[in-house]
């Protein structure tokens, strides 16, 4: 069916069509603004969206539209270009500790959404946090306080990696949980469902007091503090500037 086909213009830019429906949600005279989540774009249909908001924030600095990337992982890439210069296959993977392929975003990306001021949501993936390399020395793990110390890291080097793609506190403004529960994904190990994310939240702050783990990218913040803006503050101050 041509409904679930998407092949369809894969990889491709968007469209007239796509131009005109971005226009009329982004638009504040026919009703409340709708944000565009950059969560399923190409990498080509990325950079051009990034490009038209660039320059509406230019021109209108009182009416600067944020983007929304609602669940992702970074891919370690420096630049959107290294993020397709080869293609996204399992071998693509071998030298990352990353999830390399082009969904996922590159610092050039973080950069630009925090320049607006958007949000960054990361997955409770495993599958989308780290290369299938990384996941396969972890699934050797046996000891349950192995797997769950793996999992916290791999959600961990996640957020340096925004914090330091950033490259200020500024950084610790953007980063959010955008879990995906609701579709179909290789969870981290101990945190399956909504009701393990207070144990997300305590464990993680137990990680970076435990390890002081990237404690130069802090940048004044105490464990307990960074863990509730990403697990928590941030997303409902996001809230409060656009939906309130």
């Amino acid at each position: 069916s041509r409904i679930y086909n998407q092949k369809e213009g894969i990889d491709e830019g968007i469209t007239p069509l796509g131009w005109t429906v971005l226009h009329e949600l982004l638009a504040q005279d026919n009703g409340r603004r709708i944000l565009i989540d950059t969560k399923h774009m190409s990498v080509k249909a990325r950079r051009e969206y990034y490009q038209m908001l660039d320059s509406h924030n230019r021109l209108t600095r009182t009416d600067r539209i944020p983007i929304v990337c609602s669940h992702t992982g970074v891919n370690g890439f420096k630049t959107m270009k290294a993020s397709k210069k080869k293609k996204d296959k399992l071998r693509k993977m071998k030298k990352s500790d990353f999830h390399n392929w082009a969904i996922n975003i590159s610092d050039e990306e973080i950069e630009i959404i925090a320049g607006t001021r958007g949000l960054i949501g990361l997955m409770v993936d495993k599958g989308i946090l780290a290369s299938r390399v990384r996941l396969e020395k972890v699934s050797e793990f046996e000891d349950p306080d192995l797997i769950k110390e793996a999992m916290l890291e791999l959600i961990a080097q996640n957020i340096f990696q925004i914090v330091s793609a950033v490259g200020g506190k500024q950084g610790w403004d953007v980063i959010a949980i955008g879990t995906d529960f609701d579709g179909s994904i290789t969870h981290l190990d101990p945190y399956y469902e909504a009701s393990k994310l207070p144990n997300l939240q305590k464990d993680l702050v137990s990680f970076l007091e435990r390890r002081r783990y990237a404690e130069s990218f802090w940048y004044g913040y105490e464990p307990e503090e960074m863990v509730r803006k990403v697990m928590q503050t941030n997303a409902l101050d996001f809230l409060a500037r656009h939906y309130v």
